[in-house]
């Protein structure tokens, strides 16, 4: 039976100390993503809340093929895309949000030890990084958001990574890799040959693919900050149908999900 699932206590806290947000991911979900939480971070600081810190980590550099479906424009080309956005947003908001201008490794991750993780990536290594970071037993990370697409399709999953912010219990939110395993599977082969042309980036991702779910996942994370509570967990997104589908807090659905996961395993 579908539940309930309650902020964590951490952002109750009424110490100075920021929220931490790291951002993996520069590009389609995670370029657009820095902007949704510029307005994530006005709106819960206009309640009396504690500010954002946010960290952006990427290590590709701006190409011509990123310019439809990216956050990015012309004067970018040949930089790095995480110090592009960061720098854009100082410019802008005077936020002293800081860069990552490398892929992550687990040490990148550990070290930050975000309240919010957020992926937006498209490698099953870069989740894996992110997985065993946020599973360290000395992990305080207390939610890990995960975007993910194809060409018309795509999911965001909220949850609760288990390590010392989020004990073992039946209604903890499971994380995107425990409710489809092959996102972290490093021994099956990557799809994220890069675009070399507009046309080719754009035949790979649809256009306003990215667009629909950054506004899913910010949606999800604003309801958790401003309500406290959220009755579902993550949402499956289709752009060809116009369909949104709420993933439900249901131990039962998470359970029914991972065994229609082994099967397809098992039958490929």
């Amino acid at each position: 039976m579908a539940g309930e699932h309650h902020l964590h206590p951490r952002f109750y806290e009424t110490t100075y100390r920021p929220l931490r947000f790291l951002v993996v991911g520069a590009g389609g979900n995670g370029s657009k993503f820095l902007v949704a939480l510029k307005n994530l971070h006005n709106a819960w600081v206009a309640f009396g809340n504690r500010p954002f810190h946010v960290t952006l980590a990427d290590g590709d550099h701006v190409s011509e093929s990123n310019l439809a479906r990216q956050a990015f424009y012309p004067m970018d080309l040949g930089r790095n895309k995480a110090e592009v956005l960061i720098e854009r947003m100082h410019v802008s908001t005077g936020f002293e949000w800081t860069a990552i201008p490398q892929h992550v490794t687990v040490a990148d991750v550990a070290r930050e030890n975000a309240d919010v993780v957020i992926t937006c990536v498209d490698t099953r290594e870069a989740r894996a990084i992110v997985h065993q970071a946020v599973t360290s037993p000395k992990s305080t990370t207390c939610y890990w958001l995960d975007l993910g697409n194809r060409l018309h399709h795509g999911q965001v999953v909220l949850g609760s990574p288990l390590n010392a912010a989020n004990k073992r219990a039946r209604e903890r939110l499971r994380t995107a890799p425990e409710l489809f395993p092959e996102m972290i599977d490093v021994t099956l082969p990557e799809d994220d040959v890069p675009s070399c042309s507009t046309i080719e980036a754009l035949e790979r991702q649809d256009l306003f693919i990215n667009d629909l779910l950054v506004a899913q996942g910010a949606n999800l994370l604003w309801r958790l900050l401003k309500d406290g509570r959220v009755n579902y967990h993550g949402a499956y997104v289709n752009a060809l149908t116009g369909n949104a589908q709420p993933l439900p807090i249901d131990p039962d659905a998470w359970r029914r999900l991972k065994r229609q996961g082994d099967r397809a395993r098992r039958a490929a």
